[in-house]
């Protein structure tokens, strides 16, 4: 630690916005360990280090080596949470369509909306409700419904007029956004889990997963992509369904090509003044049944076994939201 100590000199400056009760419950140590810190009694640990992360949105280096000033400078979770409050379009895949009976990409899209209250359900979470259609208009018409409405008692209404409406809670860490919602009346759960991006402007979408229960032939958990964005995306289907594809890529055939080249060769060339050589019809099966072994491992070995959103696949679906949908900067 430096000799300069910032560590206590930003502890007593944070305290002194939270008091040091505050700074221990945030972080899960007795206020007597806060004291101790500030007094040089001991250090801290890297445990408490992450939950003042965590609980206060705070760079662990820049808190360590250099004075910070929270008076002026104060970025806290409860602070972070406005820019996520408003209303969003939802894209996602229709899980009621059985693998391997899609017959066009349109067909396999959904939409719903979702709203984000300044309105606290208890400590480190706000309110939340989504609602989700069967068709792209209906979504985006509601969406434009619940920007007319500038109150949250006026949008809780809009959402109480669908029995399939979900009501639940957004909440922060330094890192992720998840917005946890239930439908009160048959009990389904979701959630919604986004990047939370390091900047203190509005959020206006980007991709993220969501986990939740597949309707229609087979109701089981399950996860997939999602888009929320502030303002719906001026694109057609088509690229809204290749943006949510759970594609692979770099997926290399090198090895396979190898085997099918030797075993053609094996076949047609090397036995060819062979009398005990197989007949057309053996040399068929035997390259088809090759082929289909090849391709039933190739695809067992890249198959998804997750989603995962990275912070680069979320800051091009961030760029391409702005730039396919009708946000404006305020």
């Amino acid at each position: 630690m430096s000799d300069k100590n910032y560590f206590v000199t930003n502890l007593k400056n944070l305290s002194a916005i939270h008091s040091q009760k505050k700074l221990a419950q945030d972080t899960s140590v007795s206020p007597a360990s806060i004291n101790n810190y500030l007094n040089k009694d001991s250090e801290p640990s890297v445990k408490f280090l992450l939950k003042l992360k965590d609980a206060y949105n705070i760079n662990i280096d820049e808190f360590l080596t250099k004075e910070l000033n929270f008076s002026t400078e104060q970025t806290t979770i409860t602070d972070s949470f406005k820019r996520f409050v408003g209303d969003y379009v939802i894209y996602y895949y229709d899980t009621n369509v059985y693998k391997g009976r899609v017959s066009y990409s349109t067909n396999i899209l959904k939409y719903g909306v979702a709203s984000v209250y300044d309105e606290a359900n208890g400590e480190g979470s706000l309110l939340s409700n989504a609602c989700f259609f069967g068709s792209r208009r209906e979504a985006e018409d509601g969406l434009k419904k619940l920007s007319q409405l500038k109150t949250t008692a006026a949008k809780k209404a809009f959402y109480y007029e669908y029995k399939e409406a979900y009501f639940g809670t957004l909440e922060l860490s330094n890192l992720q956004v998840f917005l946890s919602l239930k439908n009160n009346i048959d009990k389904d759960h979701c959630l919604i889990i986004l990047n939370n991006p390091p900047s203190n402007n509005k959020y206006i979408g980007g991709l993220g997963t969501v986990n939740s229960v597949a309707r229609g032939r087979e109701q089981m958990p399950c996860i997939q992509f999602i888009i929320l964005s502030r303002s719906a995306l001026r694109m057609p289907d088509g690229e809204i369904y290749q943006m949510l594809a759970l594609g692979t890529s770099d997926v290399s055939v090198h090895n396979e090509a190898e085997q099918l080249l030797n075993l053609f060769k094996t076949l047609y060339i090397e036995n060819k003044d062979n009398p005990n050589q197989l007949n057309e019809y053996q040399k068929k099966r035997i390259i088809e049944d090759s082929l289909s072994n090849m391709l039933i491992d190739m695809i067992e070995a890249n198959m998804f076994r997750f989603a995962k959103v990275s912070n680069m696949e979320d800051d091009s679906y961030f760029r391409l939201i702005r730039e396919g949908s009708e946000y404006d900067d305020e």
